[in-house]
């Protein structure tokens, strides 16, 4: 089981489930419902900072959506590993028609 760095052996459960290259992968609703979960996690623990917390609390709720946080990107890498930067349209020279 690979686990990111910085995510301590304790919550590297959220990883378990992330197929390994011999492993068959999971289907495309039960990765979108993982990625859906974390998101949900995320969302949650957010909202939570925002009500008054103990310090000690606080400091729980933190680390929860900082692993929450990583589970979701290191999920959303593998689920869609490939990005896309588009060009600002703007930023292109304009075209000139060619001379007969």
């Amino acid at each position: 089981m690979r686990v990111p760095a910085g995510v301590s052996e304790r919550d590297s459960h959220c990883f378990e489930q992330y197929p390994q290259p011999n492993q068959t992968t999971m289907t495309t609703s039960d990765d979108l419902a993982l990625l859906r979960t974390h998101a949900n996690r995320v969302h949650r623990y957010r909202r939570l900072l925002k009500t008054p917390l103990t310090e000690m609390d606080r400091k729980y709720v933190e680390a929860r959506l900082s692993e929450e946080h990583r589970a979701f990107e290191a999920l959303k890498a593998a689920i869609f590993p490939m990005t896309f930067t588009f060009r600002d349209a703007s930023s292109r020279k304009p075209r000139t028609p060619p001379t007969a």
